[in-house]
């Protein structure tokens, strides 16, 4: 749940990116990251280490507002993160790198998403 929050000008990069996102999607993809874990992964301390570096770091707390035509940046006192966990199915690794980015919008919280999925052949 997200308490208070605080604005701030946006950065002239960070307003060019905003204005392009806001003419197509197609401004801003999300980055994507693997990393390949072995042995069974502890979900609450996977979730939790993410948990410890939203609250460190203001930026994965920050969202964007535009207010009377202007782009602001929202950072929020607490973060929303939940790690999803795609473990019950195995999943083919052909078909892992197929999947669609997630959803990423700069006007809504978490900024970061996050899932373990067990590779066939490869464990977690």
């Amino acid at each position: 749940m997200l308490t208070k929050s605080r604005l701030f000008p946006v950065s002239f990069a960070q307003e060019r990116l905003l204005t392009v996102r806001a003419t197509g999607p197609e401004g801003m993809t999300p980055h994507r990251l693997a990393l390949r874990l072995t042995g069974p992964p502890d979900m609450s301390a996977l979730e939790l280490a993410f948990h410890q570096q939203i609250a460190a770091l203001g930026i994965l707390r920050t969202r964007f507002v535009r207010e009377q035509g202007v782009f602001l940046q929202c950072v929020e006192e607490t973060g929303v993160f939940r790690l999803a966990d795609e473990t019950r199915q195995p999943i083919d690794l052909a078909r892992l790198r197929q999947l669609p980015p997630a959803e990423f919008d700069v006007h809504a919280l978490p900024l970061i998403k996050a899932a373990v999925y067990c590779v066939e052949g490869h464990g977690h």
